[in-house]
């Protein structure tokens, strides 16, 4: 089924006024070390890990962020049929990559906004609500509010200790400032490792804004694997353009010759399913990106010789 031309319900000058609730990430308890005690082999990356590359943003600290907390989509800007579509295929993506789904009724923490000025709605949610924008960088703020873009996406990211838990931010030390305004994290683990981080990067809030314009002639199932690729990850501005043309991040930018995919590609549906079913996400991206590719490729290797276990996406 295609969608038509919407109205737009989410108006510009009270999107404001819309209220949510910003949860605080409880504290997980978590193997310190690795999946299952697998241990990252320097070598080799392959084709893989290139490709994984493509799609992924490093944040700030040179980590892949993952929500630790189970996840809520939720859809504003269209009508109320049209937004329970949305968020009913979104949850059924993430329930089919094995990620942890909130109940129904949740608090949101991964949301989707149609807009007909997405530009100028980030700049008026960047005014307002100051905590939707926290840690990141000036440069993708300027980045989010330039404009012509059809998708634009970001994720509040909290750095927490390697297990989950919470950590202290201190504006002074021995009686001196220090870290400007926003003070220094205050890192309790001592411990020194050449295989994991003494800290890690929670999503704990994703926005993507996506222009109604854009999604008129697109089936739903097209619009919400883009949707729930920039909800769940941290995908690189630059990826549409960089990806394969079989890649759902494309869908907006389709190139000539090259039909608009259907749905999300395998390779990101397993990008997906792997950055989350790794155990503890404490790693610099390149080991996190091995990791996954790793298991991507094992998995392959296994399907090749016995068949899929299962059908993954269908």
């Amino acid at each position: 089924m295609k969608i038509s031309r919407l109205p737009l319900l989410f108006a510009l000058a009270g999107c404001t006024a819309f209220s949510f609730s910003m949860p605080v990430l409880a504290q997980q308890e978590r193997a310190a070390t690795g999946d299952d005690g697998d241990i990252v082999i320097e070598g080799r990356r392959g084709r893989t890990r290139d490709k994984i590359k493509v799609l992924l943003e490093k944040g700030t600290t040179k980590q892949l962020g993952r929500f630790e907390k189970k996840i809520c989509p939720g859809v504003l800007g269209i009508s109320a049929d049209m937004s329970a579509t949305f968020v009913r295929i979104i949850r059924e993506n993430l329930e089919k990559a094995e990620i942890e789904l909130d109940a129904e009724d949740c608090d949101v923490n991964a949301l989707l906004v149609f807009s007909e000025e997405p530009a100028q709605l980030i700049s008026i949610l960047h005014e307002g609500k100051h905590e939707l924008f926290t840690g990141l960088p000036k440069r993708e703020i300027k980045r989010l509010k330039k404009g012509g873009e059809q998708i634009y996406s970001w994720q509040v990211i909290e750095q927490r200790g390697r297990g989950g838990e919470k950590l202290q931010r201190v504006t002074q030390m021995n009686g001196r400032p220090v870290g400007g305004k926003d003070g220094v994290l205050i890192v309790e683990d001592i411990g020194v490792s050449r295989i994991y981080e003494r800290t890690r990067d929670d999503m704990v809030f994703a926005v993507a804004v996506i222009d109604v314009d854009a999604i008129e002639g697109k089936t739903f199932q097209q619009v919400a694997d883009i949707a729930t690729l920039h909800l769940a990850l941290d995908i690189a501005p630059e990826a549409a353009e960089r990806a394969e043309s079989n890649s759902i991040l494309t869908l907006f930018n389709e190139r000539e010759n090259d039909a608009a995919p259907e749905r999300m590609s395998d390779l990101e549906f397993a990008t997906l399913k792997n950055l989350y079913k790794i155990k503890s996400n404490n790693y610099k991206a390149f080991r996190q990106l091995g990791r996954v590719a790793s298991m991507i490729e094992k998995t392959e290797r296994s399907d090749a010789e016995t068949g899929p276990a299962d059908s993954s996406k269908e």
